[in-house]
């Protein structure tokens, strides 16, 4: 494992030479073939608008749809959220070493310290693991021929504006085009035996605030998860943003479903709201078919965000 991460460190300082950044920013993927076809990975180069140089490979076009609503069509949904619901492997470099549990590897030739992690959503950030680092290997090894290309071919000129990527395949630099994909949340429906049955409470003139939100709290669970979880909290608001509900979702549980089952379990105690307010769309997915039936006001938008002291609980 060692000698693969020492490879991985000399292909990283390799791409980071080329300093990628000055030419392509965080939405400028460089879509990856492996050798054999097999898999494509997006890569995303950090730094550009920011100190904190690195790089980002998502797996796939579940990877490709994650980095589509993390960085360019975020919505109302927070970046703590987005960011700790996506799948991909990081590498970031920085000039000091983070005060953290990660331990980052000092780099004499680039004057940094290089950290690389797999992200993984219901999880904290954790070590690559040895298929990972073959991942990269080959992934970076890719990726520092496509950038090297596209710096020296100025006939290799995707416009990234209309989502055009720089692609690499069968060792080939080419051009590709922009992918329609979206991400997927799933939904849930209120059959007309249970709608008959909800329509009858009564109606309240009430406004409520759902949402879901990353807690960032480290929880070792790693006898059963092997890693440190990253619990996910579902709540319920009033019009004053306090506190009604609050749950923390089941990692082996969908978040459509988790969401339906409390708002449903909430109006049945409390009655029909005149309206509910959500920013994540998995809330939004869990309750639109009910909202609709029940005729509840559904907004889709910014608000308050929950009270510091419970965001990040200690």
């Amino acid at each position: 494992m060692k000698q693969k991460l020492d490879q991985l460190v000399d292909l990283t300082i390799r791409i980071a030479k080329l300093e990628p950044w000055k030419y392509l920013s965080e939405y400028d993927l460089i879509e990856v073939f492996s050798q054999n076809n097999e898999m494509v990975y997006y890569c995303s180069i950090l730094g550009y608008s920011e100190l904190t140089y690195g790089i980002a490979v998502f797996e796939g076009l579940d990877g490709y749809a994650d980095f589509k609503t993390t960085f360019e069509n975020p919505g109302p949904v927070p970046e703590d959220f987005l960011f700790g619901d996506i799948k991909c492997l990081v590498c970031f470099m920085y000039e000091e070493e983070l005060d953290n549990d990660q331990t980052g590897l000092y780099c004499d030739e680039l004057d940094s310290y290089i950290y690389y992690a797999s992200m993984e959503k219901r999880f904290l950030p954790f070590a690559l693991t040895e298929k990972e680092v073959d991942e990269l290997l080959e992934v970076y090894d890719l990726l520092y021929k496509t950038i090297y290309h596209y710096l020296i071919n100025d006939e290799i000129n995707p416009d990234f504006e209309i989502g055009q990527m720089l692609r690499i395949m069968n060792n080939k630099i080419s051009v590709s085009k922009p992918i329609p994909v979206e991400k997927e949340y799933g939904q849930m429906f209120i059959d007309d035996e249970y709608k008959e049955e909800l329509i009858l409470l009564d109606r309240v003139e009430e406004e409520i605030y759902v949402d879901l939100m990353y807690t960032y709290m480290p929880v070792d669970e790693e006898l059963s998860y092997g890693k440190l979880l990253n619990p996910l909290m579902f709540y319920i608001m009033d019009e004053n943003f306090d506190i009604l509900e609050l749950e923390f979702v089941p990692v082996e549980e969908e978040e459509v479903c988790f969401v339906f089952d409390i708002v449903m379990d909430y109006i049945e105690k409390n009655g029909i709201p005149k309206s509910i307010h959500c920013r994540n769309p998995y809330v939004r997915e869990a309750l639109k078919d009910s909202c609709e039936k029940l005729n509840i006001e559904l907004t889709y938008d910014t608000f308050p965000d929950i009270q510091p002291d419970l965001k990040y609980m200690n």
